[in-house]
This record gives structure tokens, C-alpha cells and sequence, in this order.
């Protein structure tokens, strides 16, 4: 009798502990996001460490944040950095408004102060950030002058934002950014000047503002990612070589108040198709549409040109037609 009722007992035991493992095996797990990948889930047991919940709450870690590529910089998220990062002068003789002459942070995301010692920072001088690490930066407003290779050469640069303020922006200033991948020029600027943008390799969207009268000789140089680009009516001269060798242009528009195009200034687009010429355009340059092998048709004075590979150039007809005109 006892032994029956010992079997009975072990039977009852053996039983319980099999339901326990089946709810176990059920039992969901717990899962934790790891900060460098929102992909990268991983399963953990009762027996893992805590780890901290941060980035699921979207609260973002200042060591992960990325900036994306684009025109947009944080600025309502990030502070300005301390005077202590750049070497400033008066702007000058006559104004306590500040030049920015050159860069001594690490930060490679930079917001400039907009003002300093109490006075507006009026402008960003020449050289001052070249060859830098900066990957972002915002430039705020009452900024009215960028001086010549002011960016020239930040090969990490992806993203600059520009004010309204700004008047003018010296040559080569931003000059083999082979980062960047978008501008926006604010209308506010008149003239740019030469090779500005040149060797911008990834420069893909460019947004010309209505107040920009002449882009200057060489400007988008070699701007081979370039894809599109809208000339704005404000222009009236494409200065020499402002585009050339820009291989990836497709497309180009020209509006009506344009009055000159340079010599070489569309010299080597070889993926430019087509492309009419407003009637208002009076000079076009020695060779401007040399070595566009791509183009098949050019419309000026209302006839259509085809490109004449024996002179790898459009033919002379096309370029005399504005004289005739």
C-alpha cells in the first residue's frame, strides 16, 4: 500500500514539473535595443544585467546623433559653441561687429555664435574653417560676407546652412566639399563668385536664389553629381567654365532675362541631351558646348542644332546664330 502511494507521489511531481516547463518554454521573452543599431535586437533572460532604456524612450544619446545629409541643420537642438573655439577680430575699422578668422573647436558639429563680446558676428573670413573636420554647420543670421576658401577643402562637410543676410560668398569658398550634397543660396546673395563650388563631387541639389545676378567663372567646376539645375531669371551672365565637366548634368534651364553665356561654360556636360536658348541671350563664348557628345538637340533662335562630332563642338552656325539674331 505504501509503495502505491509512493508511485502515486512521483507521478503527481514528474507531472507538475513538465507543466512548468511548457509555461516557461511560453513565457515571453524580454528584449532590449541596443544605441548604435535599432536593429539589432537581441533576446535576454531573467538572469541578463539591466541595461539602459534611453534610446527607447527617444531620447537621443549626443554620442549617437547623426545629422542628416541635407540643407537642414538642428539648430533648435544644439547650442552655440564657446567664443573659445574661434579667433575673431572686429569686422572693421568702423564697427565692433566680429570676423570669425579661424576654427580652434573639435567639434565637427558647429553652430557660430551669433554674437560675441555682445556684437553681431557679422562675418566668416577667409580660411578660416579650411581643411576642417566639420561635418555641419550653421551659419546664423546677420552673416553677410563669406570669405574666399572660407570651407575650401572640409572633406567631411555634408550639410551648411546659409542666411538671409548673406550678400556675398568669396571665391572657392566652399571649393572640393566632396561631401556636400545640397545648397541653398538665399536670395539675398547678388553674385557668386569663381570656382565657389568647385570639386563639390556629391553635390546633387542646388538651389540658385531669385537675387543671384552673375554665377561666376568655374563655379560649379567639376560638379560631376550634379544631375538638374534651375537657373533663376535673376541671372544675367553664366560666366566662363562655370559648368564644365559637369558629367552628370542632364538638364539645365535658362530663362529669358539671361544675356551671355561663357566661353567652356558647358565645355565636357556629356550627359546634356538638350537644351533650348532663351532669345534674349546676345554672346555665347568660344566653345562653350565643346565635347557634349551627348547633345542632339540645341534650340536658339528657334532652330535646332545637332552636335557635330567632326569638330567635337556644336557647329559654327549655332554659335553665330545670337550675332545674327
Amino acid at each position: 500500500m505504501k509503495r502505491t502511494i509512493s508511485t502515486i507521489l512521483v507521478v503527481c511531481l514528474l507531472l507538475s514539473l513538465c507543466a512548468c516547463g511548457a509555461d516557461g518554454a511560453n513565457a515571453p521573452q524580454k528584449y532590449n535595443v541596443t544605441a548604435n543599431d535599432t536593429k539589432n535586437v537581441q533576446a535576454t533572460d531573467d538572469n541578463s544585467p539591466s541595461h539602459d532604456n534611453t534610446m527607447a524612450k527617444n531620447e537621443t544619446s549626443p554620442q549617437s546623433a547623426e545629422v542628416p545629409k541635407s540643407n537642414k541643420f538642428p539648430s533648435a537642438d544644439l547650442e552655440e559653441n564657446p567664443i573659445e573655439d574661434f579667433k575673431y577680430r572686429n569686422f572693421s575699422g568702423e564697427s565692433n561687429e566680429k570676423l570669425i578668422y579661424e576654427y580652434l573647436g573639435a567639434a565637427s558639429i558647429v553652430r557660430i555664435p551669433e554674437k560675441i563680446e555682445g556684437e553681431k558676428v557679422r562675418g566668416i573670413g577667409s580660411d578660416s574653417f579650411k581643411g576642417s573636420s566639420v561635418t555641419c554647420v550653421y551659419i546664423p543670421n546677420g552673416v553677410t560676407d563669406i570669405g574666399q576658401f572660407a570651407f575650401s577643402e572640409c572633406k567631411e562637410l555634408t550639410s551648411i546652412t546659409l542666411p538671409e543676410s548673406l550678400n556675398a560668398i568669396g571665391q572657392q569658398a566652399f571649393s572640393n566639399c566632396t561631401s556636400l550634397t545640397d545648397i541653398i543660396i538665399p536670395d539675398s546673395v547678388r553674385y557668386i563668385n569663381g570656382l565657389v563650388f568647385s570639386g563639390c563631387t556629391s553635390l546633387t541639389n542646388v538651389t540658385i536664389g531669385r537675387g543671384v545676378e552673375e554665377i561666376g567663372g568655374g563655379n560649379f567646376n567639376s560638379c560631376t553629381g550634379l544631375i538638374r539645375i534651375v537657373i533663376p531669371d535673376t541671372v544675367t551672365v553664366i560666366g566662363n567654365q562655370a559648368f564644365i565637366n559637369c558629367t552628370g548634368l542632364a538638364e539645365i534651364k535658362l530663362h529669358d532675362c539671361l544675356t551671355k553665356i561663357g566661353s567652356w561654360a558647358f565645355k565636357d556636360c556629356i550627359s546634356l541631351i538638350s537644351i533650348t536658348i532663351p532669345d534674349s541671350v546676345t554672346s555665347i563664348g568660344t566653345q562653350a558646348f565643346k565635347g557634349c557628345k551627348g547633345l542632339t538637340s540645341a534650340t536658339i533662335k528657334g532652330v535646332s542644332y545637332s552636335y557635330d562630332a567632326s569638330r567635337d563642338d556644336m557647329p559654327e552656325e549655332f554659335y553665330n546664330a545670337v550675332k545674327t539674331g
